[in-house]
């Protein structure tokens, strides 16, 4: 037993060296005030305290929100409109960064754009490089990328570089990647490296990122064959889809699943949008879900709006106030594993032996068939009502 658990009866057993294990997140100069910070936040996720003191420890800034693909499991892919295009503005970076960048330990310059269609981006990066923090992006690729700007972004710091390509040859690559040119991205790739070997950089890290579907399954050894020969890592993980998840029982699983100890967005991570709005988690698109805006006021009075505690209060036990209803968070998968892990185990039931009864198809598909409906309310289209969902079975789904 951890010596943590005493510190939350009837929840989960926190095991100490996890608690103290640092983030993994490379590229990240570790200081005394980024570890107190680390530490603080944890405590109050673990507390599921409402108002927190701490600031996150990762942050998610749309770089841009605006795409050249038409990737149909995206909402910018697929034509939803909830801002106004734009990049994300230098002034307002500048001053989230100079309040949030002691603490951060990461900073994700990507969400539902392309972040390189962003001309700014290596001065994006430059400023975390400069506060000791690591960055990363993931991009399409599939665009016009010269050596000049390569070495622009090679020169930021820039400390991971993942690039989609769920295929090996264009005809299946261009299934899911609609209007993308496998050959371009390749060359791209190529580019990077070239002005890496030049720089003497190490980074950024490449990382071919493969979304197994039904349709290029059969290509996966042919791209971790080609990635070895462009010298990048491989992530092969399956691929969300809309609808019913495929293949359930196969070898090819999600990268996570709806945890039981609290949502990691509202204690640890945080996103901002091109127009300031502070999201409650990277899973949500339109404004409507935002939750606060640091267009006017801090970050730290954005982070402990009104919302955000609500939000947070459900991790101790859901509420049905038409207030908290109103949340995306309500009846988000994550929400209800958790309801469902705390009436387990005040059941006198065992953290070994809960099972959740989401994959994150299940939530994908829930925040992806939200949309705004009359006078700025939300609705779901075409979703799986969770209900439909597989009462708790007797193994993780998603491993």
């Amino acid at each position: 037993m951890s010596i943590l658990s005493s510190l939350r009866p009837n929840f989960a057993l926190y095991d100490v060296r996890e608690f103290f294990r640092l983030p993994p997140y490379p590229g990240t100069k570790t200081t005394l005030k980024r570890l107190l910070n680390l530490y603080t936040v944890r405590f109050q996720k673990m507390r599921a305290h409402q108002k927190l003191r701490g600031y996150p420890i990762m942050l998610t800034i749309e770089a841009a929100n605006v795409c050249n693909l038409a990737c149909p499991a995206c909402f910018t892919g697929a034509g939803d409109v909830s801002r106004t295009k734009a990049h994300f503005p230098m002034p307002l970076y500048q001053r989230i960064m100079d309040e949030l960048g002691d603490y951060l330990f990461q900073v994700e310059l990507h969400n539902w754009g392309e972040p390189l269609l962003n001309k700014n981006i290596p001065d994006l990066i430059q400023i975390a490089t400069d506060k000791g923090i690591g960055t990363t992006i993931s991009t399409n690729f599939s665009f016009p990328f010269s050596e000049e700007r390569a070495e622009a972004l090679v020169r930021s710091g820039l400390t991971t570089l993942g690039v989609s390509l769920d295929g090996a040859t264009q005809e299946t690559y261009e299934q899911y990647r609609v209007k993308g040119d496998f050959d371009r991205v390749l060359q791209n790739v190529r580019t990077i490296s070239v002005v890496k070997r030049r720089l003497g950089s190490a980074t950024p890290r490449l990382i071919w990122e493969f979304h197994v579907f039904e349709h290029n399954i059969h290509e996966i050894d042919k791209a971790r064959a080609m990635a070895e020969e462009l010298r990048m890592d491989i992530d092969v993980s399956k691929g969300w889809v809309v609808g019913n998840e495929w293949d359930p029982d196969g070898p090819y699983k999600f990268f996570q699943a709806p945890s039981v100890d609290g949502c990691e967005f509202l204690w640890q991570r945080a996103v901002i949008s091109i127009d300031g709005g502070v999201a409650p988690c990277c899973g949500t698109f339109f404004r409507e879900d935002d939750f606060a805006t640091v267009e006017n006021q801090s970050f730290k009075q954005a982070w402990n709006s009104r919302k955000f505690q609500l939000a947070r209060n459900m991790f101790s036990g859901r509420v049905d106030t038409d207030e908290a209803k109103a949340l995306v968070c309500h009846a988000c998968p994550e929400t209800i594993t958790r309801q469902e892990y705390l009436d387990h185990m005040a059941a006198g039931g065992r953290r070994i032996d809960f099972r959740g009864r989401f994959t994150s198809n299940d939530g994908f598909n829930f925040f992806f068939s939200r949309k705004p409906g009359p006078n700025g309310t939300m609705q779901a289209r075409d979703s799986i009502p969770l209900e439909t969902v597989g009462a708790a079975s007797t193994s993780q789904r998603d491993d």
